[in-house]
C-alpha cells in the first residue's frame, strides 16, 4: 500500500481509533492498528475483545493494500509530526515507511491477515437516530451503569425499541436512569439488547462534534451491535443475559413534590460534596418555602444550604447519596428539577421540569 494524507486528519483518525486498543492483550495484533489504503480513503481501525473502531479518512492512494502498525508508537509520532502531508508505505517484509517533512521512520508491523475482521453488516433492522436524540439517550443513562464487573448485565445500557418507542436504561442496583422517546418511524421486530459502557461513551465522543441535523445508523445483529456515522464506524459486542425488570421499581405515585431551579441546587449540592469523604451522604429537609442541604464530616465539619424550592404535601426528610444526584443534575438541561417523595424510606424520583421521557430514581440513606 501507498498512502498520502493530511497529517491533522491522519491525527484525530488515530487519536479515536486508539481508544480502542487495550492497555493489555495476550494477543500482540491487538496493540496494532490496521491500515487500510482503498480509491480515495484511508482506513484505521482498533479492535480489542468489546470494541472495533474504523475511521476514515481521505487520501492520495497510488497503492492499494493494508498494513498494520504498532498503535502507541503510531500516536506518538503522527502527533510530533510537523504540519505537512503524510506519506505511508507497506514493504514485502511487513514493515511500514512513514515519511512527513524531513522525518523518515520504518516501523515493523505484524500481518494484517492476523488483525480481527471488522464486520460490515448492519444487521436486518437499521434504525436511523437524529444526533441530538442519541447523544441525550446516552448522556442521560450511561453514567448509571455499574462498575461491579461481578454483575455483567448491569455494566451495560438495556435498549428497547418497539414499534415507534425507544427506552434506555441503566443502574448499578442504587440508582436506576431511564430514558424514553419516540421515533419518527417505526420498526417491524422489537429490539431489545444490553450494549456495554465503554463503547456508549465513545459513540457520544464521536458524535458530539456533529451538527444536530446530522444522523446516526445503528444496527443490532444475534451479538454485535453497530453505530455507524460519516467516517466512523464502531462494533461492539452485546452483553448476555436478561437485563433486571426495572419498571417495577419505579413509584408510580408521590405524597411530596419539591421543584428547585436546577442550577442553584446543583451549585449548592457541589458545595456540599467539597466537605463529604467516601459516604457523600446530604440530607434534603424542607422548610417553608425553602430546601435545606446538610452534610457533616467528622474530619472536615459540617456544611449548610438553603435553596429556594416549591413543595406540594407535607415536610420531609430523606437523605441521599450526594455524588449520585450530582451525576444526575449535570445531564439535565431544563432550568427546573422536580423531586417526587413517598417518605423518607422510599426511592427518590428525579425528572427534569415538565419532561417525562426522563426518570431517575435513587435510593435514599439512612439517616443520623
Amino acid at each position: 500500500m501507498k498512502a498520502i494524507c493530511d497529517k491533522r486528519m491522519l491525527t484525530e483518525a488515530v487519536a479515536t481509533a486508539f481508544r480502542a486498543v487495550p492497555t493489555k492483550s495476550p494477543l500482540p495484533i491487538q496493540q496494532h492498528f490496521l491500515l487500510t489504503a482503498e480509491e480515495g480513503a484511508l482506513r484505521v481501525a482498533a479492535a480489542d475483545y468489546e470494541m472495533q473502531v474504523e475511521v476514515r479518512i481521505p487520501a492520495q492512494v497510488t497503492e492499494q493494500g493494508q498494513c498494520t502498525v504498532v498503535a502507541r508508537i503510531v500516536s506518538e509520532l503522527v502527533n510530533a509530526l510537523p504540519d505537512s502531508n503524510v506519506q505511508l508505505a507497506s514493504r514485502p517484509d511487513g514493515h511500514v515507511e512513514m515519511r512527513s517533512g524531513g522525518s523518515e521512520y520504518q516501523l515493523f508491523g505484524l500481518p494484517p491477515e492476523e488483525f480481527p475482521p471488522i464486520p460490515e453488516v448492519m444487521g436486518d433492522q437499521v434504525l436511523t437516530l437524529p444526533v441530538k436524540l442519541i447523544q441525550e439517550l446516552i448522556r442521560q443513562t450511561v453514567f448509571a451503569c455499574s462498575k461491579d464487573q461481578s454483575r455483567p448485565q448491569l455494566v451495560g445500557v438495556n435498549l428497547v425499541v418497539q414499534g415507534d418507542t425507544i427506552k434506555m436504561a441503566a443502574t448499578d442496583g442504587n440508582r436506576l436512569s431511564v430514558r424514553r422517546a419516540q421515533l419518527s418511524e417505526g420498526i417491524p421486530e422489537s429490539i431489545s439488547c444490553i450494549i456495554p459502557s465503554r463503547p456508549l461513551n465513545e459513540v457520544l465522543r464521536t458524535v458530539s462534534g456533529m451538527a444536530d441535523d446530522q444522523s446516526v445508523e445503528i444496527g443490532v445483529t444475534a451479538n454485535q451491535i453497530v453505530f455507524r456515522v460519516p467516517d466512523v464506524y464502531i462494533v461492539s459486542r452485546l452483553i448476555e443475559g436478561q437485563y433486571p425488570n426495572f419498571e417495577r421499581v419505579i413509584p408510580q405515585q408521590w405524597t411530596r413534590k419539591i421543584t428547585v431551579q436546577t442550577e442553584e441546587f446543583q451549585s449548592a449540592l457541589r458545595r456540599c460534596i467539597a466537605l463529604l469523604e467516601a459516604e457523600s451522604r446530604v440530607v434534603l429537609r424542607t422548610e417553608g418555602e425553602y430546601l435545606t442541604l446538610t452534610v457533616e464530616s467528622s474530619a472536615y465539619g459540617r456544611g449548610r444550604e438553603q435553596v429556594e424550592a416549591l413543595k406540594e404535601g407535607e415536610d420531609v426528610e430523606i437523605a441521599f447519596d450526594a455524588k449520585l444526584l450530582d451525576q444526575f443534575l449535570g445531564t439535565v438541561s431544563t432550568d427546573g428539577t422536580v423531586l417526587e417523595l413517598t417518605g423518607p424510606l422510599a426511592p427518590g424520583v428525579f425528572r427534569p421540569l415538565d419532561v417525562a421521557e426522563y426518570t431517575y430514581v435513587l435510593m435514599p440513606m439512612q439517616l443520623i
